[in-house]
């Protein structure tokens, strides 16, 4: 989201070769310590075995056993044991990545109001950046608006961008930004928008902002400070707003 401060050079995965199977999760070519396990299931396949640490909010990094069929969840997010020569030869590794921390199902949110139940904050952050009625939060007002995006435990924060509405009246060209942390930034952006949905595509609607180091938090809240059209702003909101990073240690 522009602006002066922790820039960074931005994201990029860890994990070693190409296979990805789940957005959560990256191969990796260390282990987490056996002290760390949660679990231990003889498993079928290796898709089912990452299914089932998906569903656990616990499980931050998996072993499957190739040979044995066999499916180890931990609880540690980082794996720094290395592999023995027969471990690189039948058990695959996956830790949990960089992943859209707002698209967990634990997230939620509270705003400063809504124009109606189509427009509700949780909108925000349903994985739709392109407008659409039931896919965008939307305020009543534009200028002193709010939305405040609350995660279930404390993250590691590397990036958050912002995709704006359509319209320009419902946009912003000063945003504040206050962080758990106490962390707290004011960040511009040039407007471009256009009050018809045809105009949309061509607009460079989305802001980022990269922290580097990561920042701990539980919960951001973005301010309308000022907005894009004073004498028509209306509507102020975001079709999409994306927190990029790690989730802590349970």
């Amino acid at each position: 989201v522009g602006g002066s401060g922790n820039s960074g050079s931005g994201i990029g995965g860890s994990g070693f070769g190409t296979k990805q199977i789940t957005t959560r999760f990256t191969p990796t070519e260390k282990k987490p310590h056996e002290s760390e396990k949660i679990f231990s299931l003889g498993i079928p396949t290796e898709s089912q075995c990452l299914y089932i640490c998906n569903q656990n909010r616990k499980c931050l990094a998996i072993q499957y056993n190739k040979l044995r069929s066999f499916c180890n969840g931990y609880k540690s997010k980082t794996a720094t044991e290395p592999l023995s020569m027969e471990e690189k030869a039948w058990i695959i590794f996956y830790e949990a990545g960089i992943v859209n921390l707002s698209m967990d199902p634990e997230t939620s949110c509270t705003d400063s109001n809504h124009l109606n139940l189509n427009h509700k904050c949780s909108n925000a952050y349903d994985g739709k950046v392109e407008p659409e009625i039931g896919h965008e939060w939307a305020s009543l007002t534009a200028k002193g608006e709010w939305i405040k995006i609350i995660f279930r435990t404390f993250v590691q924060l590397v990036q958050l961008e912002v995709w704006h509405r359509c319209d320009a009246d419902a946009q912003a060209k000063e945003m504040n930004l206050v962080f758990s942390s106490n962390f707290a930034m004011s960040v511009n952006r040039t407007c471009d928008g256009s009050d018809f949905f045809k105009h949309c595509t061509g607009q460079a609607r989305f802001s980022r902002y990269d922290f580097s180091p990561a920042i701990i938090v539980d919960w951001f809240k973005i301010t309308a400070a000022e907005v894009c059209q004073p004498g028509t702003a209306k509507y102020f909101g975001f079709t999409e707003v994306k927190a990029m990073g790690r989730f802590m240690r349970n």
